[in-house]
């Protein structure tokens, strides 16, 4: 989750710490440094799975979108990328991704 954007809507009383990694964040969460945290939907799922003490107490639809770029002339990796993506789709991994990192927001896009 985008610092621009906490501080934008979080609380004028919330004070801002901006984390390097994850592990920076749930080590200051467990020794009581900070209250609470924000991250990107995928994150949190995998927080929540990994450390069932702690609560997410909302979930938003993440608006970051991820591509991959491919060079036009390289025909050969974009078949083979968008064959596995396919496949993928078929056999049910990406709904088992989906369910696993709690994003809700993965599509295929051609």
């Amino acid at each position: 989750m985008g610092e621009t954007y906490l501080r934008k809507h979080a609380p004028k009383h919330a004070e801002i710490i901006c984390y390097q990694c994850t592990d920076d964040v749930l080590n200051a969460l467990q020794n009581n440094e900070i209250d609470a945290f924000a991250r990107g939907e995928p994150c949190n799922g995998y927080i929540a799975q990994q450390q069932p003490e702690f609560n997410i107490i909302d979930i938003q639809p993440s608006l970051e979108k991820v591509g991959f770029a491919i060079a036009k002339e390289n025909d050969m990796l974009l078949n083979i990328v968008n064959s596995e993506l396919k496949n993928m789709s078929e056999n049910g991994t990406l709904s088992k991704l989906r369910k696993f990192w709690k994003a809700y927001n993965i599509h295929l896009l051609s």
